[in-house]
């Protein structure tokens, strides 16, 4: 009796030590893969803010927002949305809809496949990395502005609004002086976009530098409205090839301003409008042709 003690003691033991193994290592697994589904967890993608007592939105926090931004009623002077952080905001598949302008971005703000409906769409005051990639505007007056207006910006070697890059997107307005007004900006690029302006010129670059705009499609309208696709005063180092110009009437490409150096128009094609006017030196014309 007491060796069958002894042995179903020993027995208990035993298994008692092998449970224990067992469920020591059925923690040990939990454990390890929930630590691996948190490393491979993406992410949160915060949610786009609620509209706020001024019929506005807020932007503080870095990441991905989409959904319809609506701000009826507001003057023609406030932002629908106000993008407050440098740290890289992105407005994928998305629809702004204002009776004032569109957004007020910060540095390093990436709109990607959306539509504007407004007074005017996007404004950046000296800041650098805006990306606009795929969206259509539709607006009554100016659609981008890039620009520094602050501490005599005309004379900087660097600018301070720097590295912007306008793609894929499409252009319609109905007034105004320029669709595209990049004012004392440096190292932007103007890239297979579309312009179908009722301003008076579809670009205009003072004051910038170290611009490249390349394969876009301008309609121009002819005098007295958009009569001008791509304005140059006073600027430096610009690029302009292969673009289409297409209008009618009093109707032109390109126009220099005294002040403007380096510029090399290449490759372009025209319909019902000419390439070039304006004084220029030095400029690099050649390839150009009537289509």
């Amino acid at each position: 009796m007491k060796t069958l003690n002894l042995k179903l003691s020993a027995t208990r033991t035993a298994l008692s030590v092998g449970l224990l193994l067992v469920v020591a290592a059925f923690v040990s697994s939990v454990s390890t893969s929930t630590a691996s589904a948190a490393a491979v967890a993406p992410a949160k993608v915060p949610t786009a803010p609620a509209r706020s007592a001024d019929g506005t939105y807020y932007i503080t926090e870095p990441g991905v927002y989409s959904g319809h931004f609506d701000c009826p009623g507001i003057s023609t002077a406030q932002f629908c949305v106000h993008v407050w952080n440098d740290q890289g905001v992105v407005l994928e598949n998305f629809a702004i809809t204002t009776s004032g302008l569109a957004i007020q971005a910060d540095s390093y703000t990436t709109l990607r496949y959306g539509e504007i409906w407004g007074h005017g769409g996007l404004s950046a005051h000296s800041e650098t990395g805006i990306t606009v990639d795929g969206v259509a505007f539709n607006v009554t007056g100016g659609a981008i502005g890039l620009y520094d207006t602050s501490g005599s910006c005309e004379g900087l070697a660097t600018k301070r609004s720097y590295y912007h890059l306008i793609i894929n997107s499409s252009f319609t307005n109905r007034g105004g002086n320029e669709t595209i007004w990049a004012k004392c900006t440096q190292s932007v690029s103007i890239l297979y976009n579309t312009f179908r302006s009722g301003s008076q010129w579809s670009i205009s670059l003072p004051d910038s530098r170290d611009v490249w705009i390349h394969g876009n499609s301008f309609s121009l309208s002819g005098a007295p409205s958009n009569w001008l696709a791509i304005e140059l005063p006073r600027s430096h180092n610009v690029w302009i090839a292969w673009n289409w110009f297409g209008g009618r009437g009093n109707a032109w490409g390109v126009w220099a301003n005294s002040g403007t150096s380096y510029v090399t128009i290449e490759g372009n094609c025209a319909t019902g409008a000419e390439i070039l006017t304006g004084e220029i030196i030095p400029v690099w014309v050649f390839g150009n042709y009537y289509c």
